[in-house]
C-alpha cells in the first residue's frame, strides 16, 4: 500500500535539523540581547548627565552657589527649565527680567560646562528650604533626557569647613601657596 515510513536514518536527520533550528534561533535571540544591552551602555556612558547642585565655598563667611553642570561625556542643548519657585528670587536685581538661568533655553553646554548663580544672604530669605529644577534637553546624537532636581539648603548644615587664620604677611603668603598647591593635585 505505498504508505511513507520514515528510516532511522530519517529521522535522525530531522531531529538534527530541528535541534540545528533551535540552537540558531536561541543563538539569534542571545546575539539581539546582547546588542541591546550593549548599546545601552554605551548610551549611558556617553550622553550628557545635566545636573543641578548646591555648594558652599568658605572665605571667612559662607558662599552659596546654585550650579548646572553637564558631567556627562557629550554635550547637550537646553529645551526647557521649569522651576517651583520664581526666579527672581535668585537675582541680585529684583526688578530686573535677567534672572539666573532664566534664559537658558536653547544653550549648548559641552562636558564639564557649569553655569552657576551666586546666593547671597538677601537671596536666602526669599528661598523655602528646598527648591525644585526640571530641566529637558537632547543629546547632540538627538536622543531626549528630562530630569528634576531637588535642592535642599539643609543638607549643608553642620557640615564642618576650615578657615585659617592669617598671623602676618608671612603665614598669609605660605597659606596661599600651600592652597595652590593643594589646589592643583587635586585637578590632577
Amino acid at each position: 500500500l505505498g504508505g511513507t515510513f520514515m528510516t532511522l536514518s530519517d529521522k535522525i536527520q530531522l531531529a538534527t535539523c530541528i535541534v540545528t533550528a533551535f540552537i540558531g534561533m536561541v543563538s539569534i535571540a542571545v546575539a539581539i540581547f546582547t546588542l541591546r544591552a550593549n548599546n545601552r551602555m554605551i548610551e549611558e556612558s556617553t550622553r550628557p548627565y545635566l545636573v543641578f547642585y548646591i555648594d558652599m565655598v568658605n572665605t571667612g563667611s559662607n558662599h552659596y552657589y546654585i550650579i548646572l553642570k553637564n558631567f556627562g561625556t557629550s554635550g547637550a542643548t537646553i529645551n526647557s527649565l521649569t522651576t517651583d519657585f520664581d526666579l527672581n528670587k535668585l537675582s541680585l536685581l529684583p526688578d530686573s527680567n535677567e534672572n539666573p538661568f532664566s534664559n537658558i533655553k536653547n544653550t549648548f553646554m559641552a562636558p564639564d560646562q557649569k553655569l552657576y548663580t551666586t546666593l547671597f544672604d538677601q537671596n536666602f530669605k526669599d528661598l523655602s528650604d528646598e527648591l525644585r529644577f526640571s530641566i529637558s534637553y537632547t543629546s547632540t546624537s538627538g536622543l531626549s533626557y528630562s530630569d528634576t532636581f531637588n535642592i535642599n539648603f539643609n543638607s549643608l548644615d553642620g557640615l564642618a569647613l576650615t578657615t585659617t587664620y592669617i598671623k602676618n604677611q608671612e603665614h598669609a603668603i605660605k597659606t596661599i601657596a600651600t592652597s595652590i598647591q593643594g589646589y592643583i593635585n587635586h585637578q590632577l
